[in-house]
């Protein structure tokens, strides 16, 4: 199990025997591993989960049926957290009819570059189209070139691909769950 989370055997003995803590990617590597919720991998490392501690992230925007992320906020501007160990999360509401991800809430730490983990998997993605930035719910994905990138914007009608894209900066998503307002 180790090996597929990328640990070698003195690093997972640590984990199992408690002197070293996962980390938050880790903990849903794992949780994928084993098939069980990301929740119940953490409470068996004994970190409290968003239930226990009540605490929130800020709503950066929301996510309509075409995959970019609108500012402009209706409804709350702050979420139930998780859990405690992602550090400072911010997330994404989605917002989008006759998608099976309407109403769910996708969590992330905000970066201020290309984060390596965000490239082949859904992400928070900013990209500059001339004057503007705009940002999208999607997967990152290097083109051919130096600096370019194509951004698989995920929308209720498939996938929107932006060729070319100037990207700024993208952050994985780390954790998705359905609304629990």
């Amino acid at each position: 199990v180790g090996l597929l989370l990328g640990l070698d055997r003195s690093q997972f003995s640590k984990v199992l025997g408690g002197t070293r803590e996962l980390s938050p990617q880790e903990a849903a590597d794992l949780a994928r591993v084993l098939a069980v919720p990301v929740e119940e991998v953490l409470r068996r490392a004994g970190v409290k989960v968003a239930s226990e501690t009540k605490a929130t992230v800020p709503v950066i925007g929301v996510a309509d049926g075409t995959g970019a992320i609108s500012t402009k906020l209706e409804g709350p501007k702050r979420i139930e957290r998780p859990y405690s160990g992602f550090g400072d999360l911010s997330a994404v509401r989605i917002e989008a009819l006759h998608s099976p991800m309407d109403g769910w809430n996708a969590y992330f730490v905000p970066a201020v570059k290309i984060e390596p983990e965000s490239v082949g998997r859904m992400s928070v993605v900013s990209a500059r189209g001339g004057r503007s930035t705009s940002r999208f719910l999607g997967v990152l994905e290097r083109e051919t070139g130096r600096g370019n990138w194509r951004v698989a914007a995920l929308c209720a009608g498939g996938v929107q691909v932006l060729e070319r894209a100037a990207v700024e900066w993208a952050a994985p998503v780390l954790w998705i769950q359905t609304n629990v307002a």
